[in-house]
Parts: structure tokens; sequence; C-alpha cells
């Protein structure tokens, strides 16, 4: 499972600037799925995986792969990420905001929502 966040810390180590939040989630995306093809291919696996996405408009955009005004401007070395979803490498889903499992390493957190998100994860403490 791929978990994709706006504060995905690729994307900072990268030194890429984002102009909106689809095109941010679009290139933590992109990033991620380089990086999972990267994993698979050294351990000569071909699973296809999940790639959850709590941005509606960033996932409406991989899976459709259409430009717009409001997308024009993102790179199209990013833009591989569409392919692998026409190819079913990846299957872009819909997360819920509060079900996103990777504000855990982004954000802070309250004692409630740290200990489901470890729990989600499979964390003892």
């Amino acid at each position: 499972m791929i978990v994709v966040d706006v504060n995905d810390f690729l994307l900072f180590l990268s030194n890429i600037e984002a102009l909106s939040t689809i095109e941010a989630e679009f290139i933590a995306a992109s990033t991620a799925v380089k990086e999972i093809q990267s994993l698979f291919s050294s351990l000569d696996v071909t699973l296809p995986s999940p790639l959850l996405i709590d941005n509606q408009d960033a996932l409406d955009l991989i899976k459709s792969g259409q430009i717009n005004d409001h997308t024009k401007h993102i790179d199209i070395k990013f833009r591989h990420v569409c392919n692998q979803e026409d190819q079913g490498t990846i299957s872009s889903q819909h997360v819920a905001m509060q079900e996103q499992i990777a504000d855990i390493m982004t954000k802070p957190l309250g004692a409630e929502k740290f200990l489901y998100f470890r729990e989600m994860i499979g964390v003892c403490a």
C-alpha cells in the first residue's frame, strides 16, 4: 500500500516547489510510485499496489490524465503516474482525511488519533 500526503518528505527533500495542493499531491504520488517501482523491481515483484490519496482533485487528475487550465503548469515528468494507473501497476483510491495513516509521520496528533493510527499500521506499544 502506498500512502500519499501533501507533506511527503520526498517532496521536501527533492526541493520542488508546488503551486497548488493538487500539484503537491500529484508530485508526491509520482514520487511514491517511482520509489515503489524501484523497490518492486529490486525484489522482482510485480503486484499492483493501492495508492491512497486524500485529495479528490489530485485523484481525479491521476485517473483521467486530463490537462486543463488548473493543471497545465504541472511538469510532464510527474505525469507518468497517470500511465501507471492506466496500466494497472497502481490502483488510486480516495482515503478520507481522518483516515490518512501518513498523518502519524507528518502531523502533530492528539493521543487518541496517534493511538488509532499506531494500531492501524500494526505498531505495538
